[in-house]
C-alpha cells in the first residue's frame, strides 16, 4: 500500500497492523529525509546574504556575497572568489557603491 493510499485509508484497525507500521515508518522516514532536506537549504538561504568583509584583502577568498570596500567604492561578490582576484579586474565582483567626491 502506498503513502497516498495509507492516508486516504487511515483507521485504528489499519494503522495497528505490523505490515502497516512498517509502510508507516518507511513513509515517515521518507517525510524526515524531505524535511531534512529543506531545513538544510533553508538554513543555508538565512546564512547567506550581505556580509561586509571590511577593506579588500588579496590573500584572501572571498565568498558570494561578501561586500569589501576597494578604491574607496563598496563591491559585492557575485561568486566564490579566490585570492588575488580584484574588484574591478574580473567579473565575479559588481561594483555596489561608486566612489563619492571628496568636498
Amino acid at each position: 500500500m502506498s503513502l497516498r493510499d495509507l492516508i486516504k485509508n487511515a483507521s485504528p484497525e489499519l494503522l495497528k497492523s505490523s505490515v502497516q507500521t512498517g509502510v508507516f515508518y518507511e513513509a515517515m522516514a521518507e517525510v524526515m529525509d524531505a524535511f531534512n532536506a529543506v531545513k538544510k537549504r533553508l538554513d543555508a538561504l538565512e546564512e547567506g546574504g550581505i556580509r561586509y568583509r571590511g577593506v579588500y584583502q588579496r590573500a584572501q577568498p572571498y565568498s558570494k556575497g561578501d561586500v569589501v570596500t576597494y578604491n574607496g567604492s563598496a563591491w559585492i561578490a557575485l561568486r566564490s572568489l579566490k585570492e588575488t582576484e580584484e574588484p574591478s579586474t574580473c567579473d565575479g565582483w559588481m561594483l555596489m557603491v561608486k566612489k563619492g567626491r571628496d568636498a
